[in-house]
């Protein structure tokens, strides 16, 4: 999910400031060779590209001009010499040329640098050029055209200027997503049956070559010494972009040029670091989608509904494309430069499922390799470990491993999946432990290394499209596992690369050899498993394999699995290779939980990730009578202790301890958890006088502590009477109260910071009530960084009710002082907000400001202002800031606070 041989032509290039642009792109490449035989003589000795203009802040754009006569003589030269505007003068080393299946023309150099060689990416047709061009400090040029005019300007990264961070990983609506395509599907059926059979079979959304692609053969140069013996493994790639992007740029033909460079830039960072992948670019689309959509909607409505008309399922079947990607221009109110789907994440790996194969990105001001980022995500990569610690976890991709990596001491710089933290260079290659391409090592071993998780990912990512209507069987993998906990399956995915229409599709599997050895290594029940695709799907993970855990140290382990389809269904690909990876001897993680003796360990507790993937889990009870345990976990995997409340759910009286996360072990651990006596919250609900319909409430209460949530339940007291649920001693409690009846608006309230016994009592009301949410606690960021948060001003509607009925009502907010004082901490801020019934939320951004002091968290407060008739129950939410001067992320990382 996640993601990831032609013949040269030459290219001309120049410079300068104001003047027309004169182009040689519409000529086709035996013209241009023609051109450039018979002109070779006059061509300058050394070509030079003089820049005009400070490119000094990012998006901020100056004309430049390119002449193609310059760029041949580059490529012959092998030099392009560039001088920046005060007078810096460096050569681009051209090393290549490539021309894609739509004859758009790229050609590559490379730049020296502190942080090593950089690649420039420069992507000719279609009247107009798209790339990149370093500079000598590690900073990046992004090359566009706008409306016939070449413009350059320093280029961005994955935070738009003026906001603060927020994550481009989508969490998964899985729920939504599936009744989405349950619709798509049956309006998919529909059009099928009402479409003579012949057109069935013709493209459907546009963007097919016209005319037939150079053949080139696959230089062998480019395969580096970090790829080893590992074959080449092609992901094909759909590049769907919008109407804005069409009048930003001018035409649809300049559109198509861009994502051509969009596409040989994210190539070339993987060519750069090494890895076995290579992106093949089979279509461009056309998508209408409303510019004002939010990214993650966008993305949301691309994996399970059609879009603007196009159904991209089917458009990826008929082009065989792995993955799909989307490119719009960046709005001020988007929070990112783009979100993907993570291939495999959890430490599930080749479990990655194709329909999760989409991200969306955005163009200007954010940065060129945002493309690349996004496909790493779709290829089971994460960020860096620093941006991606939640509250204590480095939550893993498809591997322990997969994470991006940032050095904050010189040479600085931050790695393709990684965010850039204080303007250190955003660079266009992966992490890798093994390379110091960078100027210094690329990564962490056993912590960062993005080129070893995308050469395990990539054949399982190559498998999401073959052959359309073709069933295919997939490789897959899983842990061992350890014999004190229950054997787990080794599943692996059967694939049709169409949908079944008409019916389920049968098929059989039966294992056919390997290196493990049955009965003793894995139990694979039946000789011959039967399974089936669903109607109106296109796979199945399907669970053959029982693996038989072990402690022998005895290395990985192969089961040969093939497929046959008894109904008769075409298979192109019938045989995966199922590995069982050996995890002896694992770490143990051991410990307590700190109960008195006098109490008794009446606990009961949850454990995750013991087999490696996330969400696996199982309930246990601590030892009596010291609470104590110990479980043997699998190498590297993220292990997490978590309380559960037995039949109820609820938290009461009893001893309470916190959610306990140990990252990455690969070595043994104890543990000492305190259990502190709880706080109870009471609620008793006071109805209107006389209560009108069914006297039921429905109320969710979230326990948070530093935005971790701790605990969740959902009760339903009858009014009058009293709720009491416990708190951690220093939680945050958010509640919301609503009644069956309709003639009652939510009532909804945060207990802040719980230091001790507390309640309220929730009075329903047929008023709305209006609230102000979302207050968390955020890292604070390096000095002289200033990161905009959201808060959310919202009229609060039911949990199963989206209708709102809301007329038009200004709500005046403001900052207030806590612990955190603003002109140091934060900048103080005020404003109004208008909802209304189709626009019933607002975001407010306020601004903290970054420090490299070790101190301790501190907050403020973000309130509104009584507004007759509606309720405001809750008219304060608490901003933290988080220090985050204490972490240590490795190698050339902040070291750890005394």
């Amino acid at each position: 999910m996640a993601l990831r041989s032609k013949t040269s032509l030459w290219l001309a290039l120049g410079l300068c400031a104001c003047v027309a642009v004169v182009w040689g792109l519409h000529e086709s490449p035996s013209e241009a060779l023609v051109r450039r035989s018979a002109n070779v003589a006059s061509q300058p000795a050394v070509p030079a590209l003089q820049l005009h203009g400070a490119f000094d802040v990012v998006g901020t754009a100056h004309p430049i001009a390119l002449n193609a006569a310059m760029a041949r003589a580059a490529m012959r030269d092998g030099t392009l010499r560039v001088t920046l505007p005060d007078g810096t003068a460096y050569p681009v080393k051209m090393s290549r040329q490539e021309t894609d299946a739509f004859g758009q023309w790229s050609v590559i150099g490379q730049v020296d640098t502190p942080v090593g060689a950089q690649s420039a990416v420069l992507t000719f047709g279609g009247d107009a050029v798209f790339g990149t061009l370093p500079m000598p400090n590690g900073r990046m040029l992004r090359v566009v055209t706008n409306h016939g005019v070449v413009e350059g300007s320093l280029d961005g990264g994955l935070i738009p200027p003026g906001h603060g961070l927020m994550s481009d990983i989508a969490p998964r609506p899985k729920d939504d997503i599936v009744a989405m395509k349950a619709k798509a599907a049956a309006r998919r059926d529909l059009q099928r049956r009402a479409t003579p059979a012949a057109s069935q079979r013709m493209p459907v959304g546009g963007g097919l070559p016209t005319s037939t692609p150079i053949a080139q053969t696959t230089d062998a140069s480019l395969r580096t010494e970090a790829a080893g013996a590992l074959p080449l493994v092609t992901i094909t790639v759909i590049a769907s972009y919008s109407d804005d992007l069409i009048a930003l740029r001018g035409s649809e033909a300049a559109v198509q040029t861009e994502m051509s460079n969009l596409l040989a830039a994210a190539n070339q960072a993987h060519i750069d670091s090494g890895t076995r992948v290579r992106l093949s670019l089979v279509r461009k689309v056309k998508l209408t989608v409303p510019s004002t959509m939010d990214n993650y909607d966008v993305l949301v409505q691309m994996t399970g509904d059609f879009v603007g008309g196009v159904d991209l399922e089917t458009v990826r079947d008929e082009s065989s494309a792995d993955l799909v990607t989307f490119v719009r221009p960046y709005r001020n109110e988007f929070s990112n430069c783009g979100i993907a789907w993570v291939g495999g994440a959890g430490n599930h790996a080749l479990e990655a499922e194709a329909p999760y194969g989409f991200s969306v990105v955005n163009v200007g001001p954010c940065g060129a390799h945002v493309m690349a980022h996004e496909i790493g995500h779709n290829l089971g990569s994460a960020h860096d470990r620093e941006t991606d610690w939640i509250d204590g976890e480095y939550p893993h991709a498809s591997y322990p491993y997969a994470f991006g990596y940032r050095r904050l001491t010189a040479p600085k710089f931050a790695t393709i999946m990684a965010y850039t933290y204080a303007d250190e260079p955003w660079i266009g290659r992966f992490s890798d432990p093994n390379s110091s391409a960078c100027g210094a090592p690329c990564g962490i071993a056993k912590l960062s290394d993005n080129v070893r998780a995308f050469d395990k990912m990539a054949p399982a990512i190559a498998d999401f499209r073959t052959t359309p209507a073709r069933m295919t069987v997939s490789d897959s993998e899983a842990w061992e596992g350890d014999p004190d906990i229950l054997p787990s399956n080794l599943r692996f995915p059967v694939r049709l690369n169409a949908y079944a229409m008409d019916a389920a599709v049968p098929f059989e599997a039966r294992v056919i050899g390997g290196t493990a050895t049955p009965g003793v290594d894995f139990v694979a029940g039946d000789p011959v498993a039967s399974g089936t695709v669903p109607w109106g799907y296109r796979n199945e993970t399907f669970g053959l394999i029982q693996i038989l855990p072990d402690t022998e140290i005895e290395g990985d382990e192969t089961i040969i699995v093939r497929i046959t389809a008894p109904g008769g269904y075409p298979i192109i690909k019938d045989t995966a290779v199922l590995t069982i990876r050996d995890d002896d001897p694992r770490p143990h993680i051991r410990g307590r939980i700190l109960v008195p003796p006098e109490d008794g360990c009446y606990i009961q507790a949850t454990y995750y990730g013991i087999n490696g993937p996330r969400d696996g889990k199982r309930d246990f009870a601590p030892a009596w009578p010291d609470c104590s345990f110990d479980f043997a976990v699998a190498p590297g995997a993220n292990f997490e202790l978590r309380q559960n409340f037995g039949v109820t759910g609820v938290p009461t009286a009893g001893r309470r301890f916190l959610p306990t996360v140990v990252n990455d072990v690969y070595e043994d651990r104890y543990l000492a958890i305190p259990a502190p006596q709880p706080l109870q919250v009471a609620l008793t609900m006071v109805p209107s006088d006389p209560w009108i319909g069914t006297p039921t409430t429905l109320t969710r209460s979230i326990e948070t502590l530093m935005g971790r949530t701790i605990s969740e339940t959902i009760m339903t007291p009858t009014y009058g009477a009293s709720w009491t649920r416990s708190v951690y001693p220093g939680a945050t409690l958010e509640v919301q109260v609503e009644a069956q009846s309709t003639s009652y608006r939510p009532w909804y309230f945060v207990f802040h910071d719980v230091w001790q016994d507390t309640g309220a009592m929730p009075l329903m009301r047929n008023a709305g009530t209006i609230v102000v949410r979302g207050g968390q606690p955020w890292p604070e960021g390096p000095a002289g960084r200033k990161t905009k948060v959201p808060v959310q001003i919202a009229y609060v509607s039911k949990f199963s009710d989206t209708s709102v009925q809301l007329g038009s009502v200004n709500v005046n907010w403001r900052t207030v002082d806590g612990t955190a004082k603003a002109g140091k901490d934060y900048t103080a801020a005020s404003g109004t907000v208008t909802l209304t019934g189709s626009v019933p939320s607002a975001i407010v951004w306020v601004e903290i400001n970054g420090n490299d002091v070790t101190d301790k968290a501190r907050s403020f407060d973000v309130v509104i202002d009584p507004i007759s008739p509606y309720q405001i129950t809750n008219p304060s939410t608490r901003v933290t800031i988080a220090d985050d001067d204490h972490r240590t992320g490795g190698p050339g990382q902040k070291t750890a606070a005394p």
